[in-house]
């Protein structure tokens, strides 16, 4: 077995067993091999006013794509919250895997798909720009560009990243967008996220950023990789060209700032005009879909594995079968750039 095979579906696997699909009885439960094609076929539900569901990579695009480097990350803390020797530990920090391979009891899937939940970031939106380093190194420069502190003295999202390259700063991928800060200062994880973040968040997930644009779609300007996450271009006047060539001072993002504080974003696939409300995770097993808006099935963990890559590095080509005639409009690549599954998976039979 290779080393790339011996790094798959572990990651979502923990985090989909960790919504408490079933109980500990002390059996070991593998990894299933959840992207594959007979199981994408029928999951996604038709798209209104077309009925024809959307496409995904193929399992074999998908596995063709490379692991992306899934470390352990840690905490920011606002300027003057560290613990004694906090700093010095980062600087010394050296990369360890995520989360280690092999079989699970139900049991420690939870416990381990809990620290996936906090510390997966997403790598293609790494920094290692020092002039975001000291900025986080000075409270005063923290508090202009809108930085606090939560009660524990962390700071929402961010997180300290020790990779191959050095240490970088990332966020978080799951917590982000799935965290709520309750009225005692508490964090309850699950439900949809209300904190607007600061000046620092928002330039990993500004359009312009030049992993961002080379990681969506590589030559092309901010504007243009924003009008392929939102367009839909078989609604007559749809409202998103304007993204092409925004009139001067309009910015999206500017948006997206607003509409975090009361739990909608404007993710891929909906619209800055038309923001999308972010599921509520408590009790997602439960309920027969998975989305707010009702556009995967939800028949299992698998499928919650399936939607956690989904939205983590393959949702720029979910619609490119809607037609033929629009596919060139999502997406340039013919494969994900990464996957961010890790582990040994069984090959079909």
């Amino acid at each position: 077995m290779t080393p790339i095979m011996e790094k798959r579906a572990i990651v979502f696997l923990a985090i989909a067993v960790s919504s408490a699909f079933g109980q500990s009885d002390g059996k070991l439960v593998e990894a299933p091999r959840f992207w594959n094609d007979h199981d994408l076929s029928d999951w996604a539900t038709p798209v209104a006013g077309l009925n024809v569901r959307p496409g995904h990579y193929s399992e074999k695009q998908y596995y063709a794509a490379p692991v992306g480097e899934l470390v352990r990350t840690y905490a920011v803390y606002f300027p003057g919250r560290e613990p004694v020797g906090y700093l010095d530990m980062l600087r010394n920090a050296k990369p360890e895997p995520l989360i280690t391979p092999g079989a699970r009891t139900i049991a420690d899937w939870i416990k381990d798909g809990k620290r996936v939940f906090h510390e997966m970031d997403i790598p293609y939106l790494r920094s290692y720009d020092a002039k975001l380093a000291e900025i986080l190194r000075s409270a005063d420069d923290f508090k202009k560009v809108g930085g606090h502190p939560q009660k524990d003295g962390t700071v929402s999202a961010l997180r300290w990243v020790p990779t191959a390259k050095g240490l970088a700063l990332g966020i978080q991928d799951c917590a982000t967008c799935h965290s709520r800060v309750l009225p005692n200062g508490s964090i309850l994880d699950g439900a949809p996220l209300n904190d607007p973040g600061d000046g620092v968040f928002r330039t990993f997930v500004g359009h312009d950023s030049a992993s961002f644009l080379e990681f969506f779609s590589p030559g092309e300007t901010r504007d243009m990789v924003a009008w392929r996450f939102w367009a839909v271009p078989w609604v007559p006047n749809d409202i998103n060209e304007i993204l092409k060539s925004p009139p001067p001072g309009f910015d999206p993002r500017d948006l997206g700032a607003l509409f975090s504080t009361v739990g909608i974003v404007p993710r891929f696939n909906s619209s800055p005009f038309y923001p999308t409300k972010i599921p509520d995770l408590i009790g997602v097993k439960d309920r027969k879909y998975i989305d707010h808006t009702a556009t995967h099935l939800l028949r299992g963990p698998e499928d919650l594995m399936r939607y956690a890559a989904l939205v983590s590095c393959c949702d720029t080509a979910s619609r490119t079968s809607y037609y033929s005639r629009w596919r060139s409009t999502f997406s340039r690549s013919s494969r994900p750039r990464i996957r961010t599954s890790a582990i040994p998976e069984p090959r079909p039979a």
